[in-house]
Protein backbone atom coordinates (compact mmCIF):
# COMPACT_ATOMS: atom_id res chain seq x y z
CA UNK A 1 0.00 0.00 0.00
CA UNK A 2 1.51 3.47 -1.02
CA UNK A 3 1.09 6.67 0.21
CA UNK A 4 -0.16 9.58 -2.56
CA UNK A 5 -0.01 13.42 -3.01
CA UNK A 6 -2.16 14.53 -4.95
CA UNK A 7 -2.31 18.94 -5.07
CA UNK A 8 -4.33 21.23 -6.62
CA UNK A 9 -3.34 24.75 -7.01
CA UNK A 10 -4.71 26.44 -9.98
CA UNK A 11 -8.36 27.33 -9.75
CA UNK A 12 -7.81 30.48 -11.69
CA UNK A 13 -9.26 29.50 -15.00
CA UNK A 14 -12.59 31.03 -14.56
CA UNK A 15 -16.29 29.35 -15.14
CA UNK A 16 -17.25 26.50 -16.66
CA UNK A 17 -20.48 25.05 -17.27
CA UNK A 18 -19.09 21.74 -19.30
CA UNK A 19 -19.50 18.44 -17.24
CA UNK A 20 -17.34 18.12 -14.59
CA UNK A 21 -15.23 15.15 -16.26
CA UNK A 22 -14.56 17.58 -19.36
CA UNK A 23 -13.92 20.81 -17.89
CA UNK A 24 -10.07 21.68 -16.97
CA UNK A 25 -8.74 20.98 -13.91
CA UNK A 26 -8.05 24.99 -13.42
CA UNK A 27 -11.97 26.03 -14.18
CA UNK A 28 -14.49 26.14 -11.09
CA UNK A 29 -18.07 24.75 -11.41
CA UNK A 30 -19.61 28.43 -9.49
CA UNK A 31 -17.72 31.01 -8.77
CA UNK A 32 -19.67 33.44 -6.86
CA UNK A 33 -18.31 36.44 -5.97
CA UNK A 34 -14.73 34.93 -6.96
CA UNK A 35 -11.89 36.51 -8.69
CA UNK A 36 -8.16 34.68 -9.30
CA UNK A 37 -6.15 36.19 -6.80
CA UNK A 38 -2.30 36.13 -6.49
CA UNK A 39 -0.49 32.99 -7.56
CA UNK A 40 -3.04 31.45 -9.55
CA UNK A 41 -4.57 31.40 -6.26
CA UNK A 42 -9.10 32.39 -6.20
CA UNK A 43 -9.86 35.25 -3.88
CA UNK A 44 -13.15 36.71 -2.45
CA UNK A 45 -13.99 39.86 -4.68
CA UNK A 46 -13.24 43.16 -3.69
CA UNK A 47 -15.79 45.28 -2.08
CA UNK A 48 -17.32 48.87 -2.83
CA UNK A 49 -18.12 51.99 -0.86
CA UNK A 50 -20.44 54.91 -1.05
CA UNK A 51 -18.53 57.46 -3.46
CA UNK A 52 -21.10 59.97 -3.27
CA UNK A 53 -23.71 61.56 -0.82
CA UNK A 54 -27.52 59.21 -2.03
CA UNK A 55 -29.20 61.64 -4.42
CA UNK A 56 -32.84 61.46 -2.68
CA UNK A 57 -35.53 59.34 -3.87
CA UNK A 58 -39.09 58.88 -4.05
CA UNK A 59 -39.29 55.23 -4.43
CA UNK A 60 -35.67 53.42 -3.68
CA UNK A 61 -35.72 50.04 -5.50
CA UNK A 62 -37.69 51.91 -8.73
CA UNK A 63 -35.55 55.17 -8.32
CA UNK A 64 -32.16 53.67 -9.96
CA UNK A 65 -29.45 55.28 -11.23
CA UNK A 66 -28.99 55.33 -15.01
CA UNK A 67 -26.46 57.42 -16.33
CA UNK A 68 -23.53 59.00 -15.38
CA UNK A 69 -21.50 61.41 -17.19
CA UNK A 70 -18.71 64.04 -16.00
CA UNK A 71 -17.43 66.54 -18.37
CA UNK A 72 -16.04 69.74 -18.99
CA UNK A 73 -18.50 72.68 -20.58
CA UNK A 74 -18.18 75.20 -23.22
CA UNK A 75 -17.95 77.52 -20.39
CA UNK A 76 -15.01 75.87 -18.76
CA UNK A 77 -17.43 74.26 -15.93
CA UNK A 78 -16.56 70.78 -14.91
CA UNK A 79 -19.52 69.17 -14.32
CA UNK A 80 -21.05 65.63 -12.51
CA UNK A 81 -24.38 64.79 -13.74
CA UNK A 82 -26.55 61.53 -12.69
CA UNK A 83 -29.81 60.68 -14.66
CA UNK A 84 -32.45 57.91 -12.55
CA UNK A 85 -35.44 56.49 -13.22
CA UNK A 86 -38.53 57.04 -13.12
CA UNK A 87 -41.57 54.64 -13.76
CA UNK A 88 -43.57 55.22 -16.83
CA UNK A 89 -40.75 55.96 -19.12
CA UNK A 90 -38.93 59.18 -17.49
CA UNK A 91 -35.84 59.70 -15.44
CA UNK A 92 -34.96 62.60 -13.23
CA UNK A 93 -31.44 64.44 -14.04
CA UNK A 94 -29.06 65.93 -11.16
CA UNK A 95 -26.23 67.76 -11.06
CA UNK A 96 -23.67 67.17 -7.99
CA UNK A 97 -22.29 70.10 -5.71
CA UNK A 98 -18.74 69.38 -4.40
CA UNK A 99 -19.20 72.05 -2.19
CA UNK A 100 -22.30 71.40 -0.04
CA UNK A 101 -21.59 67.48 -1.38
CA UNK A 102 -25.23 67.29 -2.68
CA UNK A 103 -27.57 66.91 -5.52
CA UNK A 104 -28.93 70.06 -7.31
CA UNK A 105 -32.01 68.97 -9.89
CA UNK A 106 -31.31 69.81 -13.39
CA UNK A 107 -34.61 68.25 -14.97
CA UNK A 108 -37.81 66.96 -13.53
CA UNK A 109 -39.64 64.19 -15.20
CA UNK A 110 -38.31 64.60 -18.55
CA UNK A 111 -38.52 61.92 -21.13
CA UNK A 112 -36.37 59.17 -20.92
CA UNK A 113 -33.08 59.28 -23.32
CA UNK A 114 -32.34 57.01 -26.19
CA UNK A 115 -29.10 58.34 -27.04
CA UNK A 116 -26.88 60.75 -26.09
CA UNK A 117 -23.28 62.04 -27.17
CA UNK A 118 -21.09 64.64 -25.76
CA UNK A 119 -19.46 67.10 -28.43
CA UNK A 120 -18.22 71.38 -28.11
CA UNK A 121 -18.95 71.45 -24.92
CA UNK A 122 -23.11 70.26 -24.63
CA UNK A 123 -24.95 66.89 -23.94
CA UNK A 124 -26.83 66.00 -26.57
CA UNK A 125 -29.50 63.91 -26.26
CA UNK A 126 -32.60 62.16 -28.09
CA UNK A 127 -35.84 61.15 -26.28
CA UNK A 128 -37.82 59.97 -29.14
CA UNK A 129 -39.38 63.41 -29.67
CA UNK A 130 -36.32 66.08 -30.19
CA UNK A 131 -32.44 66.31 -30.55
CA UNK A 132 -31.75 68.30 -27.51
CA UNK A 133 -28.51 69.98 -26.11
CA UNK A 134 -27.18 71.04 -22.77
CA UNK A 135 -25.15 74.22 -22.04
CA UNK A 136 -24.66 73.76 -18.72
CA UNK A 137 -27.22 75.99 -17.79
CA UNK A 138 -30.22 75.96 -19.99
CA UNK A 139 -31.50 72.68 -22.08
CA UNK A 140 -32.94 73.63 -24.98
CA UNK A 141 -34.40 71.57 -28.75
CA UNK A 142 -31.57 71.69 -31.19
CA UNK A 143 -32.53 73.35 -34.55
CA UNK A 144 -32.11 72.49 -37.71
CA UNK A 145 -29.27 73.83 -40.03
CA UNK A 146 -30.34 73.78 -43.27
CA UNK A 147 -27.90 73.82 -46.70
CA UNK A 148 -28.85 77.18 -47.95
CA UNK A 149 -30.53 79.80 -47.01
CA UNK A 150 -33.85 78.41 -45.75
CA UNK A 151 -34.95 74.87 -45.22
CA UNK A 152 -36.33 72.90 -47.78
CA UNK A 153 -39.20 70.34 -47.55
CA UNK A 154 -37.07 67.09 -48.33
CA UNK A 155 -34.93 69.09 -45.19
CA UNK A 156 -37.34 69.41 -42.98
CA UNK A 157 -38.95 65.81 -43.56
CA UNK A 158 -35.40 64.82 -42.77
CA UNK A 159 -35.08 66.43 -39.64
CA UNK A 160 -38.06 64.90 -38.58
CA UNK A 161 -36.82 61.87 -38.68
CA UNK A 162 -33.34 62.35 -37.16
CA UNK A 163 -35.23 63.79 -34.24
CA UNK A 164 -37.32 61.00 -33.43
CA UNK A 165 -34.07 58.49 -33.83
CA UNK A 166 -33.59 55.44 -31.44
CA UNK A 167 -29.60 55.50 -31.54
CA UNK A 168 -26.68 57.75 -32.78
CA UNK A 169 -22.87 57.58 -33.35
CA UNK A 170 -20.10 59.96 -34.10
CA UNK A 171 -17.85 58.76 -36.65
CA UNK A 172 -14.92 60.95 -37.41
CA UNK A 173 -16.49 64.72 -37.68
CA UNK A 174 -20.02 63.20 -38.59
CA UNK A 175 -22.93 61.86 -37.13
CA UNK A 176 -24.96 58.76 -37.76
CA UNK A 177 -29.06 58.62 -36.96
CA UNK A 178 -30.75 55.50 -36.79
CA UNK A 179 -34.65 55.68 -37.53
CA UNK A 180 -37.35 53.65 -36.44
CA UNK A 181 -37.77 52.78 -40.20
CA UNK A 182 -34.24 51.23 -40.06
CA UNK A 183 -32.21 54.01 -41.73
CA UNK A 184 -29.07 55.88 -41.26
CA UNK A 185 -28.62 59.38 -41.60
CA UNK A 186 -25.79 61.07 -41.67
CA UNK A 187 -24.84 64.38 -41.21
CA UNK A 188 -22.74 66.92 -43.05
CA UNK A 189 -18.92 67.17 -41.73
CA UNK A 190 -18.80 69.35 -38.44
CA UNK A 191 -22.32 69.60 -37.96
CA UNK A 192 -24.69 66.75 -35.68
CA UNK A 193 -27.99 69.27 -37.13
CA UNK A 194 -27.29 69.86 -40.96
CA UNK A 195 -28.24 67.37 -43.26
CA UNK A 196 -28.36 66.65 -46.92
CA UNK A 197 -31.40 65.25 -47.70
CA UNK A 198 -29.38 62.69 -50.24
CA UNK A 199 -27.59 61.43 -46.94
CA UNK A 200 -29.62 58.42 -45.82
CA UNK A 201 -28.97 54.50 -46.00
CA UNK A 202 -31.36 51.95 -45.83
CA UNK A 203 -30.80 48.93 -43.70
CA UNK A 204 -33.05 46.38 -45.27
CA UNK A 205 -34.79 43.02 -43.15
CA UNK A 206 -36.52 40.41 -44.35
CA UNK A 207 -37.69 39.49 -40.79
CA UNK A 208 -39.04 42.71 -39.26
CA UNK A 209 -36.11 43.32 -37.28
CA UNK A 210 -34.69 46.94 -35.82
CA UNK A 211 -32.18 48.66 -35.33
CA UNK A 212 -31.08 48.66 -31.69
CA UNK A 213 -27.52 50.36 -31.53
CA UNK A 214 -24.58 52.16 -33.62
CA UNK A 215 -20.71 52.05 -32.92
CA UNK A 216 -17.78 52.48 -34.09
CA UNK A 217 -15.22 50.27 -35.05
CA UNK A 218 -12.22 50.21 -37.27
CA UNK A 219 -12.74 53.28 -39.04
CA UNK A 220 -16.22 51.79 -40.09
CA UNK A 221 -19.98 51.58 -38.09
CA UNK A 222 -21.38 48.89 -36.73
CA UNK A 223 -25.33 48.52 -37.25
CA UNK A 224 -26.94 46.44 -34.57
CA UNK A 225 -30.19 44.67 -34.79
CA UNK A 226 -31.92 42.77 -32.41
CA UNK A 227 -31.29 39.43 -34.72
CA UNK A 228 -28.51 40.60 -37.01
CA UNK A 229 -25.12 43.05 -37.18
CA UNK A 230 -24.46 44.76 -40.57
CA UNK A 231 -21.25 46.89 -40.79
CA UNK A 232 -20.84 50.03 -42.84
CA UNK A 233 -17.63 50.56 -43.91
CA UNK A 234 -15.89 53.61 -46.08
CA UNK A 235 -15.00 57.37 -45.76
CA UNK A 236 -16.24 58.90 -49.38
CA UNK A 237 -19.60 59.46 -48.07
CA UNK A 238 -20.32 63.08 -50.07
CA UNK A 239 -20.04 60.77 -53.16
CA UNK A 240 -20.77 57.34 -51.84
CA UNK A 241 -17.68 55.59 -53.94
CA UNK A 242 -16.28 53.75 -51.33
CA UNK A 243 -19.35 52.90 -49.34
CA UNK A 244 -20.24 49.28 -48.38
CA UNK A 245 -22.59 47.71 -46.43
CA UNK A 246 -21.81 43.85 -45.21
CA UNK A 247 -24.57 41.78 -43.04
CA UNK A 248 -22.13 39.74 -40.58
CA UNK A 249 -22.14 36.22 -40.49
CA UNK A 250 -23.95 35.80 -37.11
CA UNK A 251 -26.58 34.28 -35.00
CA UNK A 252 -27.56 37.59 -32.92
CA UNK A 253 -27.57 41.10 -32.81
CA UNK A 254 -28.37 42.53 -29.62
CA UNK A 255 -31.66 44.29 -27.91
CA UNK A 256 -29.38 45.78 -25.43
CA UNK A 257 -27.81 48.39 -26.94
CA UNK A 258 -25.80 49.55 -23.52
CA UNK A 259 -24.14 46.07 -23.31
CA UNK A 260 -22.27 47.00 -26.12
CA UNK A 261 -18.29 48.18 -25.60
CA UNK A 262 -14.82 48.14 -27.56
CA UNK A 263 -12.33 46.68 -25.77
CA UNK A 264 -9.36 44.01 -26.77
CA UNK A 265 -9.10 44.83 -30.57
CA UNK A 266 -12.85 43.81 -30.57
CA UNK A 267 -16.43 44.63 -29.56
CA UNK A 268 -17.91 42.96 -27.15
CA UNK A 269 -21.75 42.54 -26.70
CA UNK A 270 -24.72 40.55 -25.28
CA UNK A 271 -26.81 38.82 -27.99
CA UNK A 272 -30.08 36.35 -27.55
CA UNK A 273 -27.39 33.30 -26.66
CA UNK A 274 -24.77 34.54 -25.24
CA UNK A 275 -21.74 37.34 -25.00
CA UNK A 276 -20.44 37.90 -28.27
CA UNK A 277 -17.32 39.72 -29.64
CA UNK A 278 -16.44 41.21 -32.94
CA UNK A 279 -13.12 40.78 -34.63
CA UNK A 280 -11.28 41.20 -37.41
CA UNK A 281 -9.59 38.32 -39.23
CA UNK A 282 -6.29 37.75 -39.40
CA UNK A 283 -6.12 35.68 -42.47
CA UNK A 284 -8.92 37.85 -44.27
CA UNK A 285 -9.03 41.22 -42.34
CA UNK A 286 -12.72 40.70 -42.37
CA UNK A 287 -14.65 41.54 -39.65
CA UNK A 288 -16.28 38.44 -37.82
CA UNK A 289 -18.17 37.46 -35.01
CA UNK A 290 -18.15 34.70 -32.38
CA UNK A 291 -19.84 33.71 -29.43
CA UNK A 292 -17.21 33.60 -26.75
CA UNK A 293 -19.60 32.36 -24.34
CA UNK A 294 -20.26 29.02 -25.02
CA UNK A 295 -20.35 26.30 -22.66
CA UNK A 296 -19.10 29.03 -19.40
CA UNK A 297 -21.73 31.37 -18.80
CA UNK A 298 -24.60 31.98 -21.64
CA UNK A 299 -26.25 29.34 -19.55
CA UNK A 300 -26.27 31.07 -16.27
CA UNK A 301 -27.71 33.88 -18.57
CA UNK A 302 -30.43 32.67 -19.97
CA UNK A 303 -31.36 28.82 -18.47
CA UNK A 304 -33.44 30.76 -15.83
CA UNK A 305 -35.46 33.48 -15.88
CA UNK A 306 -35.54 36.60 -18.21
CA UNK A 307 -33.38 39.38 -18.73
CA UNK A 308 -35.06 42.77 -18.50
CA UNK A 309 -32.11 44.95 -19.10
CA UNK A 310 -28.21 45.19 -19.74
CA UNK A 311 -25.19 47.31 -19.19
CA UNK A 312 -21.50 46.82 -19.71
CA UNK A 313 -17.89 48.92 -19.42
CA UNK A 314 -14.47 47.34 -20.20
CA UNK A 315 -12.48 48.45 -16.69
CA UNK A 316 -8.87 46.95 -15.39
CA UNK A 317 -8.43 44.25 -18.45
CA UNK A 318 -11.77 42.93 -18.22
CA UNK A 319 -15.41 43.18 -19.50
CA UNK A 320 -18.14 44.01 -17.15
CA UNK A 321 -21.52 42.97 -17.42
CA UNK A 322 -24.34 43.24 -15.62
CA UNK A 323 -27.68 42.11 -15.95
CA UNK A 324 -31.58 42.47 -14.25
CA UNK A 325 -33.16 39.47 -14.34
CA UNK A 326 -36.68 38.53 -13.73
CA UNK A 327 -36.61 35.24 -12.01
CA UNK A 328 -39.86 32.62 -11.15
CA UNK A 329 -40.47 32.15 -7.57
CA UNK A 330 -42.57 28.80 -6.37
CA UNK A 331 -43.94 28.87 -2.52
CA UNK A 332 -44.42 26.21 -0.12
CA UNK A 333 -48.12 26.40 -1.18
CA UNK A 334 -47.63 25.53 -4.94
CA UNK A 335 -48.18 29.42 -6.38
CA UNK A 336 -45.74 30.98 -8.14
CA UNK A 337 -44.03 34.61 -8.39
CA UNK A 338 -41.36 36.66 -10.05
CA UNK A 339 -38.28 38.46 -8.43
CA UNK A 340 -35.89 40.80 -9.89
CA UNK A 341 -32.15 40.24 -9.16
CA UNK A 342 -29.38 42.21 -10.50
CA UNK A 343 -25.87 40.02 -11.26
CA UNK A 344 -22.94 41.34 -12.47
CA UNK A 345 -20.76 38.65 -14.67
CA UNK A 346 -16.66 39.85 -15.98
CA UNK A 347 -14.49 38.20 -19.15
CA UNK A 348 -11.11 38.66 -18.45
CA UNK A 349 -9.10 39.27 -21.52
CA UNK A 350 -5.74 37.55 -20.14
CA UNK A 351 -7.40 34.51 -18.57
CA UNK A 352 -10.06 34.32 -21.28
CA UNK A 353 -12.05 33.58 -18.67
CA UNK A 354 -15.66 34.79 -16.85
CA UNK A 355 -16.03 35.15 -13.57
CA UNK A 356 -19.71 35.17 -11.61
CA UNK A 357 -22.35 36.04 -10.32
CA UNK A 358 -21.06 39.13 -8.65
CA UNK A 359 -24.12 40.46 -7.07
CA UNK A 360 -23.52 43.93 -6.15
CA UNK A 361 -26.57 45.16 -8.15
CA UNK A 362 -25.57 47.94 -10.74
CA UNK A 363 -27.79 49.94 -13.40
CA UNK A 364 -24.72 51.73 -14.77
CA UNK A 365 -21.13 52.47 -14.84
CA UNK A 366 -18.61 55.41 -15.11
CA UNK A 367 -14.66 55.30 -15.01
CA UNK A 368 -12.65 57.90 -13.45
CA UNK A 369 -14.95 60.53 -11.52
CA UNK A 370 -13.79 63.36 -9.67
CA UNK A 371 -10.31 62.36 -11.02
CA UNK A 372 -10.03 58.90 -9.28
CA UNK A 373 -8.84 56.09 -10.86
CA UNK A 374 -11.80 53.67 -9.96
CA UNK A 375 -14.70 52.06 -11.58
CA UNK A 376 -18.47 53.84 -10.37
CA UNK A 377 -21.22 52.54 -10.57
CA UNK A 378 -25.01 53.98 -10.05
CA UNK A 379 -27.50 52.04 -8.03
CA UNK A 380 -31.12 51.84 -6.83
CA UNK A 381 -32.02 54.27 -4.23
CA UNK A 382 -29.88 57.14 -5.72
CA UNK A 383 -26.35 55.81 -4.51
CA UNK A 384 -23.51 55.76 -6.45
CA UNK A 385 -20.63 53.49 -5.66
CA UNK A 386 -16.99 52.62 -6.59
CA UNK A 387 -15.68 49.29 -6.57
CA UNK A 388 -12.79 49.67 -3.64
CA UNK A 389 -9.74 47.14 -3.77
CA UNK A 390 -9.17 47.50 0.71
CA UNK A 391 -12.81 46.76 0.89
CA UNK A 392 -14.08 43.46 2.17
CA UNK A 393 -17.73 44.38 1.69
CA UNK A 394 -20.48 45.68 -0.31
CA UNK A 395 -22.90 48.22 0.10
CA UNK A 396 -26.90 47.69 0.36
CA UNK A 397 -28.11 50.60 -1.62
CA UNK A 398 -31.49 50.18 0.26
CA UNK A 399 -29.49 50.30 3.60
CA UNK A 400 -26.39 52.32 3.09
CA UNK A 401 -25.49 49.25 5.38
CA UNK A 402 -21.95 47.60 4.88
CA UNK A 403 -22.92 43.35 4.20
CA UNK A 404 -20.86 40.31 3.57
CA UNK A 405 -19.67 39.12 0.18
CA UNK A 406 -21.23 36.13 -0.22
CA UNK A 407 -18.21 33.82 -1.89
CA UNK A 408 -18.92 31.06 -2.90
CA UNK A 409 -16.14 28.75 -5.30
CA UNK A 410 -17.16 25.22 -6.15
CA UNK A 411 -14.58 23.12 -8.44
CA UNK A 412 -14.90 20.15 -10.35
CA UNK A 413 -15.44 16.51 -9.42
CA UNK A 414 -12.08 15.30 -9.16
CA UNK A 415 -10.79 11.64 -9.87
CA UNK A 416 -8.79 10.68 -7.07
CA UNK A 417 -8.60 6.51 -7.93
CA UNK A 418 -7.79 7.29 -11.62
CA UNK A 419 -8.58 3.31 -11.96
CA UNK A 420 -11.70 1.27 -11.36
CA UNK A 421 -9.49 -1.08 -10.28
CA UNK A 422 -8.06 1.18 -7.04
CA UNK A 423 -9.31 1.19 -3.83
CA UNK A 424 -8.61 4.59 -2.79
CA UNK A 425 -8.72 6.01 1.31
CA UNK A 426 -8.34 9.62 2.15
CA UNK A 427 -5.98 10.17 4.94
CA UNK A 428 -5.97 14.10 5.13
CA UNK A 429 -6.56 17.31 3.32
CA UNK A 430 -4.09 20.58 3.89
CA UNK A 431 -5.17 23.65 2.41
CA UNK A 432 -2.62 26.62 1.89
CA UNK A 433 -4.09 30.06 2.09
CA UNK A 434 -3.38 33.53 2.72
CA UNK A 435 -2.92 35.58 5.96
CA UNK A 436 -3.80 39.12 5.75
CA UNK A 437 -1.88 41.63 8.33
CA UNK A 438 -5.14 42.98 10.45
CA UNK A 439 -7.56 40.47 9.97
CA UNK A 440 -8.15 36.19 9.71
CA UNK A 441 -9.20 34.56 6.46
CA UNK A 442 -11.77 32.85 8.07
CA UNK A 443 -14.14 30.24 5.46
CA UNK A 444 -15.94 27.32 5.54
CA UNK A 445 -14.66 24.71 3.66
CA UNK A 446 -16.78 21.69 2.51
CA UNK A 447 -15.67 18.08 0.94
CA UNK A 448 -18.32 16.13 -1.33
CA UNK A 449 -17.17 12.46 -1.94
CA UNK A 450 -18.72 9.73 -3.66
CA UNK A 451 -18.68 7.42 -0.65
CA UNK A 452 -20.19 3.73 -0.02
CA UNK A 453 -23.86 3.25 -1.20
CA UNK A 454 -24.41 7.22 -0.15
CA UNK A 455 -22.78 8.58 -3.21
CA UNK A 456 -22.28 12.97 -3.10
CA UNK A 457 -24.19 12.83 0.01
CA UNK A 458 -20.80 12.77 2.28
CA UNK A 459 -20.30 16.17 3.22
CA UNK A 460 -17.16 16.85 5.80
CA UNK A 461 -18.11 20.71 6.59
CA UNK A 462 -14.33 21.89 8.15
CA UNK A 463 -14.38 25.46 9.67
CA UNK A 464 -10.95 26.88 9.13
CA UNK A 465 -9.76 29.78 10.16
CA UNK A 466 -6.26 30.98 9.26
CA UNK A 467 -5.57 33.58 12.13
CA UNK A 468 -2.49 31.73 12.63
CA UNK A 469 -0.34 34.47 11.31
CA UNK A 470 1.02 36.20 14.33
CA UNK A 471 4.40 34.27 14.99
CA UNK A 472 7.70 34.63 17.21
CA UNK A 473 10.74 34.60 15.58
CA UNK A 474 14.42 35.07 16.10
CA UNK A 475 15.60 38.38 14.60
CA UNK A 476 19.27 39.43 13.87
CA UNK A 477 21.76 39.75 16.78
CA UNK A 478 19.45 37.37 18.60
CA UNK A 479 16.93 40.41 19.23
CA UNK A 480 12.97 38.69 19.29
CA UNK A 481 10.57 40.13 17.08
CA UNK A 482 7.25 39.74 16.24
CA UNK A 483 6.23 39.33 12.23
CA UNK A 484 3.70 37.96 9.81
CA UNK A 485 3.62 35.18 8.68
CA UNK A 486 2.02 35.00 4.52
CA UNK A 487 0.83 32.02 4.13
CA UNK A 488 -0.23 29.37 6.44
CA UNK A 489 -1.17 25.40 5.88
CA UNK A 490 -4.39 23.89 7.74
CA UNK A 491 -4.43 20.79 7.85
CA UNK A 492 -7.86 17.97 7.95
CA UNK A 493 -8.09 14.73 8.73
CA UNK A 494 -10.74 12.80 6.64
CA UNK A 495 -10.36 8.71 6.26
CA UNK A 496 -12.76 8.43 4.07
CA UNK A 497 -12.95 5.86 1.48
CA UNK A 498 -13.89 7.38 -2.32
CA UNK A 499 -12.93 7.54 -6.23
CA UNK A 500 -13.90 10.95 -6.41
CA UNK A 501 -13.80 14.28 -4.43
CA UNK A 502 -15.05 17.81 -5.11
CA UNK A 503 -13.65 21.25 -2.87
CA UNK A 504 -16.66 24.09 -2.19
CA UNK A 505 -15.41 26.92 -0.58
CA UNK A 506 -17.67 29.37 1.32
CA UNK A 507 -17.61 32.65 3.21
CA UNK A 508 -19.14 35.67 4.28
CA UNK A 509 -17.90 37.41 7.69
CA UNK A 510 -18.11 40.73 7.34
CA UNK A 511 -14.43 42.63 6.34
CA UNK A 512 -12.65 39.78 6.29
CA UNK A 513 -10.51 38.97 2.98
CA UNK A 514 -10.14 35.45 1.59
CA UNK A 515 -7.14 33.56 -0.49
CA UNK A 516 -7.02 30.14 -1.15
CA UNK A 517 -3.81 28.75 -2.93
CA UNK A 518 -4.56 25.72 -3.27
CA UNK A 519 -5.75 22.59 -1.84
CA UNK A 520 -3.72 19.22 -1.29
CA UNK A 521 -4.95 15.12 -0.45
CA UNK A 522 -2.87 12.48 0.78
CA UNK A 523 -4.12 9.16 0.08
CA UNK A 524 -3.23 5.92 0.15
CA UNK A 525 -4.11 3.34 -2.75
CA UNK A 526 -4.36 -0.29 -3.12
CA UNK A 527 -5.75 -2.74 -5.05
CA UNK A 528 -9.36 -4.36 -4.85
CA UNK A 529 -8.95 -7.53 -2.93
CA UNK A 530 -11.04 -10.81 -5.34
CA UNK A 531 -13.95 -12.21 -2.37
CA UNK A 532 -15.67 -15.28 -2.79
CA UNK A 533 -18.14 -13.25 -1.21
CA UNK A 534 -22.08 -13.67 -3.07
CA UNK A 535 -20.38 -16.47 -5.17
CA UNK A 536 -22.44 -20.11 -4.87
CA UNK A 537 -20.67 -22.86 -4.94
CA UNK A 538 -21.45 -25.13 -7.62
CA UNK A 539 -22.41 -29.11 -6.98
CA UNK A 540 -20.14 -31.87 -8.47
CA UNK A 541 -21.64 -35.18 -10.33
CA UNK A 542 -19.63 -38.00 -11.08
CA UNK A 543 -18.54 -37.72 -14.85
CA UNK A 544 -18.13 -40.56 -17.56
CA UNK A 545 -14.69 -41.07 -19.89
CA UNK A 546 -15.50 -39.90 -22.92
CA UNK A 547 -12.44 -41.62 -24.62
CA UNK A 548 -15.01 -45.00 -25.15
CA UNK A 549 -12.10 -47.32 -24.06
CA UNK A 550 -11.67 -49.58 -20.76
CA UNK A 551 -8.86 -50.00 -18.62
Amino acid sequence: MAKFLRIYRDFSGGLSEAANDNIKDNELVEARNIMPGDGYGITRACGTTIAYSPIAVDYPQLNKVVRLFEGTMYNGQTILSAWYSIPDGLEAWFRYNAATDSWGLVNWEMLAIKDWFFYAGFIYWLDGEALRRFSGTVSAPVALVPMGDTETEEELALWEKVKTAVAVEQRGQRWFYATTDNEIIFSEVGYPNKFNPTNIINISSKTGDTITALHEFNEGLLIFMKHSVYYLAGWDFASGSDIHLYNLNTSSGTAFPRSVCTADNGVFYLGSNGVYRISLSNQTLAVVSENISEGKISGRLYNEGTILDAHAIVWDNAYYLSVEKEIPQTTESGSTYTTTVEYEYRYLFKEKAFFGEFTQGSSCYAIGLGGENALFMGCANGYILRYDPNSCNYIDPLTGESIPIDAVARTKCYDIAGSLAQEVRLQRLEVAARQFSDESSSFTLQIQADYDALAWNTELEWNANTDESLVYGEGLLGVGVWGWQDTVTKEMAVRRRCKRLQFIITGDPTGEPLLIYGFAVLCRKKRIKGSRRGVSAASASPGTDQGGGTG
